[in-house]
Parts: C-alpha cells; sequence; structure tokens
C-alpha cells in the first residue's frame, strides 16, 4: 500500500486524556508520513442542557479564554513537535460553537483523512456516553475514528469505528485499515 501525506485530527480539550490521543497520532503521523491538526473547540453553555455559547453574551470573557486556549495550543504544539519525525506537521486550530458542528466543518473543510480521540479514564457512564459520541460523529464524518483509552493502552481493532453508510472513500477505508498492515 503506498504512503501518501495524510491529516489526522486530534480533538483537545486539555484533559490528561489527550495526553494518550496526541502521542498515538505521533505514532501513526511517523509510520505513515501524516499531518497532524490539534483542534479546540471553546464552548460554553448557559445551561447544562441548553446549546446556546454563552460567548455571545459574555464576549470580554469569551476573548480573553480565547487567547488562554490559544497559549495552551501552541505549549502543546511545542511539546510534541520534537516527537515528529521530518515531513509531517502539527497545525493548531481555535474554533468557537458547538463542538460536533465545528468539528465536521474542520473535517471537510481540511479533508481530513481520521481522527484520534481519547478515552475517559475507566467511568462506565462517562464511557458508554462517548463510545455514542465516537460512532455518531463517525456516522456523520465519513472518515475513521481511533479512540484511545487515557491509560496509553493501544486499542486500534477494538476501538476502530467507521463510518457504516455508502459514501465511504476508498482512501479512508485504507488509511484506517494501515494500522493493521504494520
Amino acid at each position: 500500500m503506498q504512503n501518501k501525506l495524510c491529516n489526522i485530527l486530534v480533538p483537545v480539550d486539555f484533559t490528561e486524556k489527550n495526553k494518550w490521543a496526541i502521542t498515538r497520532a505521533i505514532e501513526l503521523a511517523n509510520q505513515f508520513n501524516c499531518n497532524i491538526h490539534l483542534v479546540h473547540i471553546l464552548f460554553k453553555p448557559i445551561f447544562p442542557l441548553l446549546p446556546v455559547d454563552s460567548s455571545h453574551f459574555t464576549p470580554y470573557a469569551s476573548h480573553i479564554e480565547m487567547q488562554e486556549c490559544r497559549k495552551k495550543l501552541a505549549n502543546l504544539k511545542a511539546l510534541y513537535k520534537k516527537d515528529l519525525q521530518e515531513g509531517g506537521t502539527i497545525e493548531i486550530s481555535l474554533m468557537q460553537g458547538r463542538p460536533k458542528q465545528q468539528l465536521k466543518k474542520y473535517i471537510e473543510r481540511y479533508k481530513m483523512d481520521m481522527m484520534v480521540m481519547g478515552l475517559p479514564r475507566f467511568n462506565l457512564l462517562k464511557r458508554f456516553m462517548a463510545s455514542i459520541s465516537v460512532s455518531m460523529l463517525a456516522r456523520n464524518t465519513n472518515i475513521a475514528v481511533l479512540t484511545v483509552r487515557s491509560g496509553g493502552l493501544i486499542s486500534y481493532f477494538k476501538k476502530m469505528v467507521l463510518p457504516s453508510h455508502n459514501d465511504i472513500p476508498i482512501e479512508h477505508i485504507e488509511f484506517a485499515a494501515m494500522p493493521a498492515d504494520s
């Protein structure tokens, strides 16, 4: 199989689970000559069940929080850049809005090939919610989603989720199968 330059998306929320996802993404990027995109989406709902972003009502506080998040993303990039081999790059992006919608837009705009996400530590409810979220995201975005346990355990094959509809480009299936070939 030909190694092409591909793009791997890693959504980050600055928690411990991101460390393992970024590490696995770097391993894949080094092995398959890929670029990594670290994306943070700032979303502060007014109420927990009401999907209205509070940034519309507090623009100054949101601006300060955006600056802090931009610094954190730059620090992550600097921290992991040394682990990435030549040819690959780490891109950082900061977005604001509803996370699933913003991720979908980002995936389509920048033609992502795979997403690597960290799972929370073992908590049955959080793990269940994360698996539903990952499945829905894979179904709606048309790319493979690889989830990694926060303990750093590699779970490529149990956790690989491919979208389950007819419009999957063959390049995405080939790229998702690459870890199995190695």
